[in-house]
């Protein structure tokens, strides 16, 4: 009968099958035994060569002559960045210390990076430039906190921004953080900025004025992917690990591509949009001023952009 002899090879080749199968899948279990044991040597090689750098303060020296080759290599690219990332209004900043709030955050945040901790935009000696606090994450990783400390950088903790005010210093955060990236997109600008309370709190004990700033340009030029699907899969991993994974498009990639050889047709400007004195008002009458002064540059400037939380 049919299923007789169906029956009869099964059990038959049964034996050799399982054989075949249990030893691809132990081949493949060696091979990615030994290129994790070969990742992992290699990875405790390059840390153990970091501590040993860290610990000597050859890390510094080593990040200070990449720098130093960059500029060397890289002139005419840098001066291309510094005519296509500019910063306004350089006269409303105050003297004395303050908590800048930037906006938009960007596909990446380029604009903040390039005026706060490369030092890409000329900085009037008269006033203080701030140190930038960004997403604590990135300070649990090692090699890339000390580069992070070397341009400038902290941990976006209300402690931690809390201490530099307090020592006198300025300090810029991106107010919507990484749930404002979201938001980008090459026609439209949206911020959040209504409920965030941090900030004023903050601004208020360390008894510093708040200065907004506002960059145009860059969410137009440097778009982040805005496929369907790409968007569900960055909202789902945002809802469980409070991470928001940037995609560049072919647009943003071909507008960095041509700072190498040119400056950007239309420069990002950056706008220091004021300064907002904190004592003797209630946090709610300081996040509505914050709140009243984008408005207020926005329909100033005919943006198309709002402040939607």
């Amino acid at each position: 009968m049919p299923w007789a002899e169906i029956l009869t090879a099964i059990l038959f080749y049964l034996p050799f099958l399982l054989t075949v199968v249990f030893g691809i899948f132990a081949l493949t279990i060696g091979i990615l035994a030994i290129f994790s044991g070969t990742v992992a040597i290699l990875l405790l090689a390059a840390y153990g060569s970091y501590a040993i750098a860290r610990d000597t303060g050859a890390l510094e020296i080593c990040i200070e002559k990449c720098k130093a080759v960059w500029s060397y290599l890289s002139h005419d690219i840098e001066r291309n960045i510094q005519e296509s990332f500019l910063l306004k209004d350089l006269e409303k900043l105050p003297s004395g210390p303050a908590l800048y709030l930037c906006h938009p955050h960007g596909l990446i945040g380029y604009s903040w990076m390039l005026h706060f901790c490369y030092g890409i935009s000329p900085w009037p000696t008269t006033k203080q430039k701030p140190i930038v606090a960004i997403h604590s994450i990135l300070f649990r990783l090692p090699i890339v906190r000390d580069v992070l400390e070397q341009f400038r950088c902290i941990e976006a903790k209300e402690e931690t921004i809390k201490r530099y005010l307090n020592q006198g210093k300025s300090v810029a955060i991106v107010t919507g953080g990484i749930e404002e990236m979201q938001y980008n997109g090459d026609t439209t600008i949206k911020i959040i900025l209504k409920k965030r309370k941090g900030y004023a709190r903050i601004a208020k004990d360390c008894k510093v004025p708040i200065v907004p700033m506002f960059t145009v340009g860059e969410n137009e030029l440097f778009p982040s992917e805005a496929f369907w699907l790409w968007k569900g899969i960055q909202r789902v991993v945002y809802r469980w690990t409070g991470i928001h994974v940037p995609l560049p498009t072919w647009k943003s990639m071909k507008s960095w591509g041509s700072i190498i050889k040119t400056p950007l047709g239309t420069p990002v400007e950056t706008f220091v949009l004021g300064v907002i004195e904190t004592q003797e008002k209630n946090e709610l009458h300081i996040r509505n001023e914050c709140v009243e002064k984008y408005k207020d540059f926005f329909v100033t400037k005919k943006l198309n952009a709002t402040v939607i939380a």
